[in-house]
């Protein structure tokens, strides 16, 4: 299944909170290729190709692209010697990371548990209904990768491989997985943008993101100024506002706590932008002078989006598995489309 990058951790989180609603604990396997695009065989990759059915002319192009490339260092002036490039794909085209791709795609027949891959970041995990059984199959499907990736030439990053149990904030078990060496056992991880806590709560990924945000937001003060409120506007919208509302579908807050660290940085932002102290305006009439919808309305909204798409087979998620239609509908209602969350129980 291929996801976009705010809809694989969308779905899953959906999965974690299935299993934690079922008094299930989850271990989830981060791990990274090192030096990916660079360290793709020529000649393997071709191979996979064939095998997917690319022969012929077609086939023929892309040897001539991947091969007969050379390669050279330049210091100060100097030059190396040419060298032959033996391996990687060119990242700086568009069919440099298809390729590359279609070369892991395999990675998924090894393991039996869940698995999600986007580009070189991947990660496995297991619902531990028993804890001894699903721990060694998940601890075989991870020496089948490593088994793998000596086959097919590729490394993964010890830094980047880190092991993870989703479960209640009162559990203090861990994780003992290895995958050449012993895999480092966390507290939280970073995927694809999305801090994810082993008690999936969100608070930490709020402050990072709280954080970055200020930080750039004093950057902008710090070099542009707030002399020009439009373009002082202009560069909130485009620098500061994304980092707040990146994938917020999947963390939408629900504590009061979260969503006020969060509102706080646009309050500051239309304070700077209006060149205001503090009490000399509310904040919903600077929103309104600055035409600023506030936060929470936006992520109502993006969370909206994200339901309608999923509802009307826009989005590669499964309505099924997030939504249900009611059963009884409303004579006042002039559509018949009223889902509600599945609530899934042991």
């Amino acid at each position: 299944m291929i996801f976009s990058r705010a809809g694989q951790p969308l779905s899953t989180i959906h999965d974690f909170a299935k299993s934690r609603n079922s008094s299930y604990a989850t271990d989830v396997i981060f791990f990274g290729l090192a030096k990916t695009f660079d360290s793709v065989p020529h000649e393997r990759l071709l191979l996979k190709l064939r095998s997917l059915g690319l022969e012929g002319n077609l086939l023929n192009w892309l040897r001539h692209f991947l091969t007969c490339r050379k390669q050279r260092v330049v210091v100060r002036g100097t030059f190396s010697e040419w060298a032959p490039v033996v391996s990687g794909t060119l990242q700086a085209t568009i069919l440099g990371p298809i390729l590359f791709v279609s070369y892991i795609n395999d990675i998924a027949d090894c393991v039996s548990s869940n698995i999600k891959l986007y580009a070189d970041d991947t990660k496995i995990y297991r619902e531990l209904r028993n804890l001894t059984s699903d721990k060694q199959m998940l601890q075989s499907e991870l020496d089948c990768l490593s088994h793998w990736a000596n086959t097919w030439q590729l490394r993964f990053n010890e830094e980047k491989c880190e092991a993870m149990r989703i479960t209640h904030s009162r559990d203090n078990s861990s994780t003992d997985y290895t995958l050449g060496t012993t895999l480092k056992d966390v507290k939280s991880f970073k995927d694809l943008g999305v801090e994810i806590s082993k008690d999936l709560s969100w608070s930490q990924h709020i402050s990072t993101v709280v954080n970055k945000a200020n930080q750039v937001l004093g950057l902008i003060r710090r070099t542009v100024g707030t002399a020009n409120t439009s373009t002082f506007s202009l560069l909130y919208n485009s620098l500061v506002r994304p980092l707040l509302e990146y994938a917020v579908p999947v963390w939408n807050p629900y504590l009061v706590k979260d969503i006020h660290a969060i509102e706080n940085v646009q309050r500051r932002a239309s304070r700077l932008a209006l060149r205001q102290k503090r009490g000399d305006m509310p904040y919903e009439e600077r929103c309104n002078i600055l035409n600023w919808p506030l936060l929470s309305t936006r992520r109502t909204y993006f969370s909206l989006v994200e339901c309608y798409k999923i509802v009307f087979g826009l989005s590669h998620l499964d309505f099924q598995e997030f939504f249900e239609f009611a059963k009884v509908h409303s004579t006042r209602a002039n559509h018949s489309y009223k889902p509600f969350f599945k609530i899934f129980k042991n």
